[in-house]
């Protein structure tokens, strides 16, 4: 099994860190793949709900100026996913 947690923190290595830190631990103990992915100092484009994702059925959004594209294909790999946020 395979976790991912998001760190939505602008601050890489800030309480939310240490906080998702902790939870993979423990999860890594119990032998879980553990990583971290930070977003939070990226500028993420918001959806314009232009449905191109829904008509070109390619898993990829219109918008191409951000990660979300790569970090989409990167978390469909992992099983669990945790959110963190300050």
């Amino acid at each position: 099994m395979k976790v991912i947690a998001i760190n939505g923190s602008p601050n890489k290595e800030g309480n939310t860190f240490h906080a998702l830190n902790m939870v993979g631990q423990e999860l890594i103990a119990d032998g879980i793949e553990f990583e971290i992915l930070h977003v939070g100092h990226k500028m993420i484009h918001g959806c314009t709900a232009c449905r191109k994702c829904a008509v070109n059925k390619d898993e990829k959004c219109s918008i191409t100026t951000d990660d979300l594209n790569l970090w989409i294909q990167k978390i469909k790999e992992f099983d669990g996913i945790i959110l963190g946020s300050p």
